[in-house]
Order: C-alpha cells, then structure tokens, then sequence
C-alpha cells in the first residue's frame, strides 16, 4: 500500500498537481491498546480527527442479535463544531 501511495502522489506532483493531504477511510481494531496508543499520539500532534466507535452487544455476542448492537461514539481530536465557532470568531460572521 505505502510503495502505491508514494507513486501516485509523485506522479500528481510531477505532472504539475499539488497534493496537499491524504485520508484514510475505513475501519481499523482498536482493541489492542498498541493502535489505541497510536491513536492517541495522531490526535495529540493533531493528525487524528474524527470519531472512534466502541461497538458493543447488549446480549452475550453468542446470543446476540443485530437489535441487540448498540455503538458508542469518542470524539477523537478537535472537534468539527469547535472549528466551526473559531471560524466564526475570526471572521466575525456567524
């Protein structure tokens, strides 16, 4: 994935293009308190922002049913909203 993804930025730059930044999309365990660690220090440099959704069942998993799912969501660095308000801020518009 890394080799393809520098590839395909360089040829965007060298056929003139500016690539300002990359997002993943997807879905990634955070069970292991590793990637949660990782996490942690993307929102702290402010490289992470989003939601982390801890996904749980109400039942034993071996019992559960898809009405039995419930998610709660973290927010995970500076939340859009307060950019919104800071935004306004600045320019005085609201």
């Amino acid at each position: 994935m890394k080799p393809e993804f520098l590839k395909t930025r360089d040829a965007l730059a060298g056929a003139g293009f500016s690539p300002a930044d990359a997002v993943f999309e997807g879905a990634i365990s955070v069970k292991d308190t590793k990637t949660l660690e990782l996490l942690e220090q993307l929102e702290a440099s402010g490289a992470a922002v989003g939601t982390l959704k801890l996904v749980y069942f109400t039942k034993q998993m071996k019992e559960a049913t898809d009405d039995d799912l419930r998610v709660v969501e973290i927010p995970v660095g500076k939340e859009q909203e307060d950019a919104g308000e800071s935004e306004e801020e600045s320019t005085g518009e609201a």
